[in-house]
């Protein structure tokens, strides 16, 4: 249930790239703010914490979310009570 491509590829970027975006250095180009589980150093509560921010409304601006990787039908999994990926636990 992984595919690190997608980031390789990001993270591989010049024109523009990962650094000029995250520094707001683009012009034309909003703010913006990488939470990614391979680069981001923080884990558990305080990486989880800006997703439930968003799926609670509290993120106070319009953002993007993009899923990289397989997506999963959980309603098989469901079935038995399981689940095929989950990212953090409360």
């Amino acid at each position: 249930m992984s595919c690190d491509g997608c980031t390789i590829s990001v993270a591989g970027a010049t024109n523009p790239g990962i650094e000029g975006l995250l520094a707001g250095v683009v012009p034309a180009m909003p703010k913006v703010i990488l939470h990614h589980p391979v680069p981001l150093a923080r884990a558990g509560a305080d990486f989880v914490k800006p997703f439930r921010d968003a799926a609670e409304g509290r993120l106070g601006a319009p953002y993007v979310v993009v899923f990289e990787g397989s997506v999963a039908d959980e309603r098989i999994a469901s079935r038995t009570g399981g689940y095929f990926s989950a990212m953090a636990s409360r």
